[in-house]
């Protein structure tokens, strides 16, 4: 079960004017660790916070909330192994939270993934169903409740559920994917879909191109929402050298999941495209590809920005469009992430 992470606005109310300014430091530090995933200083600045004295009502609520959250992220990254301490630590901030804000349906939610962590599946079907009576049109919520329906064997409830989340986001995977597993009718297709990108995938693998885009059709025309299926065979043009016909499937691919492979993929094809322009001369329909496949690149790095592949292909755009000193930049970062390729390649420019 996923808890969705979102930026708090914070909103603050103050009781003694001496205390504010290093309250609201500890609360915007917290966030700014939380969301580099370093929970051990996010939950110490929110309790700090806390403690503080500063905040009531709501905005206390969105402490403990934000503090919950955190030590329910933090037990999912444990390597030692379970830690039913911690998980009820967060049950108890996030029912605090409740109890200052009952309104939220986000945090019955959240609660309600603990609880179904802990196999306490009755209060977290309690918690999803107030989410669904509070914010009816959210996704996360008969998600989660389709999974622990389908734990308990519950399988009609559990297929509604699924269906219900499947339509609010017909893009995410997991309603799909439970469905199959639950022997939904309507999943028998998908089924045979995925089947078809299996095969279609080991082809693509072996280099066998014209057999594996015949697979990704199949799949396609099966279960049109896979985007994997257009993912794969986007780089199966691509490999082509097809990069137009690539691109409309890299398009479709992001239409349904937006992800940073699938725009660094999409980059690529229009670096081939400008490739392919400047054999003859360097003009302005060669830059405008290259920007784009730049404006991708950014939103590959965003998405996972310590991954040195997207910051090595970036830096390549940059020094292709002339722009050194980000070409620099992105290289630098690129090969503090493992990756010194590019950095070697234009050392003179790196050093």
């Amino acid at each position: 079960m996923r808890i969705k992470l979102s930026v708090v606005f914070l909103t603050l109310v103050f009781i003694s004017g001496g205390a504010i300014a290093g309250a609201y430091e500890d609360w915007r530090d917290a966030m700014a660790s939380h969301r580099k995933s370093d929970y051990d200083t996010a939950i110490a600045l929110y309790s700090k916070a806390i403690n503080a004295g500063t905040y009531a009502g709501k905005a206390l609520g969105q402490l403990y909330h934000m503090r919950g959250k955190a030590k329910f992220q933090k037990h999912g990254v444990r390597i030692a192994g379970p830690d039913m301490g911690l998980r009820q630590a967060a049950v108890d901030d996030l029912t605090a939270s409740l109890k200052l804000d009952p309104s939220d349906a986000e945090i019955y939610n959240e609660r309600g993934a603990a609880y179904g962590k802990m196999k306490r599946r009755e209060e977290a079907l309690a918690d999803f169903s107030k989410a669904i009576e509070l914010r009816p049109g959210d996704f996360w919520p008969y998600n989660n409740r389709c999974l622990v329906y389908a734990e308990l064997g519950r399988k009609e409830e559990a297929i509604r559920d699924c269906k219900k989340a499947a339509e609010i986001d017909p893009k995410h995977w997991q309603p799909k994917q439970t469905l199959q597993r639950l022997g939904a009718p309507e999943a028998a297709a998908k089924a045979q879909a995925s089947r078809h990108f299996k095969r279609g995938r080991e082809f693509f693998r072996a280099g066998s191109d014209a057999e594996a885009l015949q697979e990704f059709d199949q799949a396609i025309a099966l279960d049109p929402l896979l985007d994997a299926a257009y993912y794969l065979k986007g780089n199966t043009l691509l490999r082509m050298q097809r990069a137009d016909e690539a691109i409309a499937q890299f398009d479709r691919a992001l239409e349904l999941y937006q992800n940073a492979s699938g725009y660094a993929a999409r980059a690529q094809a229009y670096m081939s495209r400008a490739k392919a322009l400047r054999t003859s001369e360097w003009h302005e329909r060669a830059k405008v590809e290259l920007a784009k496949a730049l404006s991708d690149l950014d939103k590959s790095v965003a998405l996972a920005p310590k991954d040195a592949r997207f910051w090595a292909v970036k830096a390549g755009v940059h020094f292709m469009l002339g722009e050194e000193a980000r070409g620099c930049l992105a290289a630098k970062r690129a090969c503090a992430l493992g990756d010194c390729g590019i950095s070697k390649e234009f050392s003179e420019r790196t050093e």
